[in-house]
C-alpha cells in the first residue's frame, strides 16, 4: 500500500464529497497503490474510489482537445449539445464557417467550459472532467493581467468550486498539473473550497512494496529500495521491463540520474559520488560526527541529525570531496542547486518552488551547496534586485528550518568566508554545526597519500612509508595532493615505462609541480575566519591554537612580549590585521 498521507485524504475527499473541485500536482501521471490494489492512472484510482461509478470520464488538454475516456461518446455529445438546438440554420451555418460545430465536442476551451457550465448545474449524470497539462491553459501570470478569455475560464473554475448544486450531481472536476507554482495563483485560494493535494513520488515503503510486487530477489530488495529514491512507480517498473534481473540494481543506479535530471534539471543537478570516507585522508573529526549524523538517518532518529551543516576553511582543504563521501556513505541521492534564479519577473520565486518539490521527491537527499556566501545574499549587502533577493533568501530559510524534513533533506554548504555569510543561516536550527577544515599537518598529509591509493586502486607502487613526503609537502592542501600524485608522479611512473610508482617518481613530482595558490594572506584570513566561526571546541583540529599563533606572528606581533595572551585572544588581534575585503572565495 502506498502509505504517503496524501493518498489516504484523497480518497477521504472524494468519498467525503468535502470538495468536487481538487488541484492535484506532483507525481500525477504516475500509478497508484492502495488497498492491495494497483491503479494504472490517478484518474483511475479517483474512478474506483469515488463510491458511485461516473457516467462519463471527460479529459481536457489544449493540444488533443476533449477526449471522452470512458461512457458513451454520443450521448455526452448530446447532453453537452443541448440548447445549442435553440440556435437558428443560419446561426449553426456561420459557426461551421468559423470552425466551430455545434453538435461535436468543442476544442476551444471557451466554448467548451460554456457548454459544461449548463451540463454541470443542470445534468445529473455523473462527470469526472480532467483538466491535464493544466499549467498550460491557466499558466501563472506575474503581471497579474490575464487576458479575457483567461479571466472568463478562470472565473467558471471558481464559480464551479462554490456550487453545491454540482457537488449535489454528482460531478468532480480534477486540474491536474506538475507544479502548484505553474497555476495562476488567484486559483489557489482556499476560501474557494478547493481541495488541493500535492503527489510526492513514492516512499520507501510504497518503493519497497512495488519492487516486492516485481519478484526482486531478496538480497536486492533494500538496496533497490534506497537506489530507487526519487523515482515513480512508471520509471521502475519500465527500468524492470527493460533490464535483465540480474542487473537491476545496477541499471537503476546508471539510470537514475539521467531520469532526475530530464525532470528537475532545471533546478537542480543531481550527483553521482564514487567514493566513500576510505578516499579520505585525515578529517577524523569531521568524519565521526557525520558517520553519527548517518547512523541516526538510516535508523529513523530525525531528532538527533542537524537541519544543516557548514563546512569552512581554505580551498583544496576537502570540503567538496568530503560532501560527496557523506552521500556516498549515507546511500542517499546527492544533488546541488542549480539555475534557479532568473532575470524574468516571477521566475525565480516559481524556480524556488520547483526546487522545493524536486528536494522532497528524492527524500531522502544531501543539498550539496558550495560557494555558500555567493549564493545568498552577502551580510550587509544592498538587495538592489526589487526584493527579489530578500524573498530568495527567506525561502531557502524556510526550507532549511522546516523540521518536517528533519533527517530527510540535510543541508551541507561550504564556505571559505563564513563570516560573510547572514547570521541568520547561522543560527540554530538551521547550519548550527559549522566545521573548521585547515590546512593539513604532517600527519594529514601522510594519510592522504595512503587515501589516493583507495580512489585509485590502478596505481601501483612500492612506497611504503608516505610520512617521508608528507614531510616535503608543507603548505600543499589534499587537492595538490592528489595532482601530485595522480597528474604528475603516476604519469611520469608511465612515461617512463615502469607503470609502477617510485620514490623517485614522487620526488620528481614534488620538486616538479608548481600548485595554484591564492596569497598567504588570502588563506590565512581564511583560516582564522573558519577557526572563528568553529561552532564547537570539539571540531577544532588538534594544534589550532599553533595555527592562529602563527598566523599572529606573520602579522607583526611578539608573542613573547604578550605571554598573557589566550590563543582566542591571538585570534581577534590578528583578524583585527587581516583584510577580509580583499580575500578571494
Amino acid at each position: 500500500m502506498q502509505s504517503s498521507s496524501w493518498i489516504s485524504d484523497l480518497a477521504l475527499g472524494i468519498r467525503n464529497r468535502k470538495s468536487h473541485l481538487l488541484i492535484l500536482h506532483g507525481n500525477i501521471y504516475d500509478k497508484v497503490l492502495y488497498g492491495g490494489r494497483e491503479y494504472d492512472s490517478l484518474e483511475a484510482f479517483i474512478e474506483a474510489v469515488s463510491g458511485a461509478a461516473f457516467d462519463f470520464h471527460l479529459q481536457y488538454n489544449l493540444f488533443s482537445g476533449p477526449q471522452v475516456i470512458s461512457g458513451d461518446k454520443a450521448e455526452l455529445t448530446e447532453l453537452l449539445s443541448r440548447g445549442q438546438n435553440e440556435l437558428s440554420q443560419e446561426d449553426r451555418e456561420l459557426m461551421k464557417q468559423a470552425g466551430v460545430n455545434p453538435d461535436k465536442l468543442p476544442r476551444e476551451p471557451g466554448e467548451l467550459f460554456s457548454r459544461l457550465d449548463n451540463f454541470f448545474r443542470n445534468s445529473g449524470k455523473k462527470t469526472l472532467f480532467s483538466i491535464v497539462y493544466a499549467g498550460a491553459l491557466f499558466a501563472a501570470d506575474p503581471t497579474g493581467v490575464g487576458s479575457p478569455a483567461l479571466e472568463a475560464l478562470k472565473i467558471a473554475l471558481k464559480d464551479w468550486a462554490r456550487d453545491k448544486k454540482i457537488r449535489e450531481n454528482g460531478h468532480t472536476i480534477l486540474i491536474l498539473t506538475r507544479s502548484g507554482a505553474d497555476l495562476d495563483k488567484s486559483l489557489l485560494d482556499r476560501e474557494l473550497g478547493i481541495l488541493q493535494i500535492r503527489i510526492p513520488k513514492p516512499d520507501e515503503s510504497a518503493r519497497k512494496a512495488f519492487l516486492d510486487a516485481q519478484e526482486v530477489p531478496k538480497e536486492e530488495l533494500e538496496p533497490l529500495v534506497k537506489a530507487s529514491a526519487g523515482l515513480s512507480f512508471r520509471s521502475i517498473g519500465q527500468i524492470a521491463e527493460e533490464s535483465e534481473q540480474s542487473v537491476f540494481l545496477n541499471t537503476v543506479i546508471g539510470r537514475k540520474r539521467r531520469i532526475l535530471e530530464e525532470e528537475y534539471g532545471n533546478v537542480v543537478e543531481v550527483l553521482n559520488p564514487k567514493w566513500g570516507f576510505e578516499a579520505i585522508g585525515g578529517l577524523e573529526k569531521q568524519k565521526a560526527f557525520m558517520r553519527q549524523i548517518i547512523a541516526n538517518m538510516q535508523s529513523g532518529r530525525y531528532d538527533l541529525v542537524p537541519q544543516g551543516t557548514l563546512l569552512t576553511g581554505p580551498p583544496g582543504t576537502g570540503k567538496t570531496v568530503f560532501a560527496e563521501a557523506t552521500a556516498k556513505e549515507a546511500g542517499v541521492n546527492l544533488v546541488s542547486p542549480a539555475s534557479i534564479r532568473s532575470k524574468w519577473v516571477g521566475d525565480t520565486d516559481k524556480n524556488l518552488d520547483e526546487f522545493e518539490r524536486a528536494l522532497v521527491d528524492m527524500m531522502p537527499l544531501i543539498v550539496w551547496i558550495d560557494e555558500f556566501d555567493g549564493f545568498v545574499i552577502r551580510q550587509g549587502d544592498y538587495d538592489g534586485s526589487g526584493g527579489v533577493e530578500r524573498r530568495f533568501l527567506q525561502k531557502i530559510l524556510q526550507m532549511i528550518s522546516n523540521t518536517e524534513y528533519r533527517g530527510k533533506i540535510f543541508w551541507l554548504a561550504a564556505s571559505n568566508r563564513p563570516d560573510l555569510i547572514s547570521s541568520n543561516l547561522k543560527r540554530p536550527g538551521r547550519f548550527s554545526f559549522r566545521i573548521p577544515f585547515l590546512m593539513p599537518n604532517e600527519e594529514e598529509r601522510g594519510a592522504i597519500f595512503q587515501a589516493m591509493l583507495n580512489k585509485y586502486p590502478e596505481i601501483r607502487t612500492n612506497i611504503k612509508d608516505w610520512q617521508k613526503f608528507a614531510k616535503l609537502t608543507e603548505g600543499r592542501t589534499g587537492a595538490d595532493i592528489e595532482a601530485l600524485i595522480l597528474e604528475f608522479a603516476w604519469a611520469h611512473a608511465n612515461y617512463n615505462g615502469s607503470g609502477c610508482l617510485r620514490e623517485e617518481n614522487l620526488l620528481w613530482a614534488i620538486d616538479d609541480y608548481i600548485p595554484q595558490r591564492q596569497g598567504a594572506d588570502e588563506i590565512d584570513n581564511m583560516t582564522l575566519a573558519a577557526i572563528k566561526e568553529c561552532s564547537a571546541n570539539s571540531f577544532l583540529p588538534v594544534g589550532w591554537e599553533k595555527v592562529v599563533e602563527n598566523i599572529y606572528r606573520k602579522r607583526g606581533y611578539s608573542v613573547g612580549k604578550t605571554q598573557a595572551l589566550a590563543p582566542q585572544d591571538m585570534l581577534a588581534v590578528a583578524l583585527s590585521r587581516s583584510n577580509p575585503e580583499g580575500a578571494n572565495n
